[in-house]
């Protein structure tokens, strides 16, 4: 998982227990992706292809993961707590940045 481990803790991965960035056990029921953006696929996606671009301050790099590559990480987020996850309706969900993103992501109206 390209050095994933380094920063997160993963269950399940050996010697996944770094913690830098948050735990990803139960990454399927969390409400958030990195704290702002609400837990959906495309909103995952997003934050995987180019973390920087979503949260201009946060520590995790741009890892210059191709589509096919997030998607696979993505399939195996969803797949921790996936037991205890709500299933949200189908349809485009829209990805939601931070204030000082880039084009391309504006802030919400309403607030991050």
């Amino acid at each position: 998982m390209l050095g994933c481990g380094a920063c997160h803790r993963i269950p399940g991965v050996r010697n996944a227990r770094a913690m830098v960035g948050p735990p990803l056990d139960a990454f399927a029921q969390r409400g958030y992706v990195a704290g702002v953006l609400p837990n959906r696929p495309a909103n995952l996606l997003a934050w995987l292809r180019n973390p920087p671009a979503i949260n201009p301050m946060t520590a995790m790099p741009d890892l210059g993961l191709t589509e096919a590559e997030a998607r696979d990480i993505a399939a195996y987020l969803y797949t921790l707590g996936a037991r205890g996850a709500a299933v949200y309706p189908p349809g485009r969900q829209p990805v939601r940045a931070i204030a000082g993103g880039p084009a391309g992501y504006p802030p919400p109206a309403d607030g991050p």
